[in-house]
């Protein structure tokens, strides 16, 4: 084999791998904020769960779009002074110039706030807007339903919309 041949080919295929990287569009940097609750709370069977419910929801949310290079997650640590300094509001999720300025403190060009809306024991909603961080502008908003308040259901609702949005073009998202 002729090594100017070969080398050619190595050359060109690392060529064409770095023009494949360049078109690969860069990941938004997403900050997730903590899911909130709302609706039919008043089941004291379930209210010692929902925070941990919240919590893993949320965790699975992020190391699934991070795993599947839906977004490039961000931390919220950053903008912990602000946190403390507004935990008297009753919803930071609703308050889009909180979301502009929690964005601006973690470096995010989305927020995605969200909330679990309890309809009954059987019956829950995974509700959530993605706000672009700059424009304050909503990017994307779904209303997810699923059925059961307990560990699996709950999980099962984060895993599809984990699933449904590494199938969204990522201008779109």
């Amino acid at each position: 084999m002729n090594f100017k041949i070969f080398f050619m080919g190595l050359l060109g295929l690392g060529l064409f791998a770095s023009v494949a990287d360049a078109a690969q569009p860069a990941l938004h940097k997403m900050a997730l904020l903590n899911i909130e609750m709302e609706g039919d709370l008043s089941d004291t069977s379930h209210q010692s769960e929902w925070p941990y419910r919240l919590e893993s929801l949320a965790r699975h949310l992020r190391e699934g779009f991070a795993a599947n290079e839906t977004y490039e997650m961000v931390s919220l640590a950053p903008a912990d002074e602000w946190f403390q300094s507004n935990k008297g509001r009753k919803s930071i999720n609703d308050c889009k110039p909180c979301l502009t300025e929690i964005a601006k403190r973690v470096g995010a060009d989305r927020i995605f706030a969200g909330k679990v809306i309890r309809m009954s024991n059987l019956v829950l909603f995974l509700q959530f807007a993605i706000v672009d961080a700059t424009s304050g502008q909503i990017v994307m908003t779904k209303n997810l339903s699923f059925r059961g308040d307990n560990d699996q259901s709950w999980l099962r609702s984060a895993e599809f919309l984990i699933d449904e949005m590494k199938d969204i073009p990522p201008e779109s998202r």
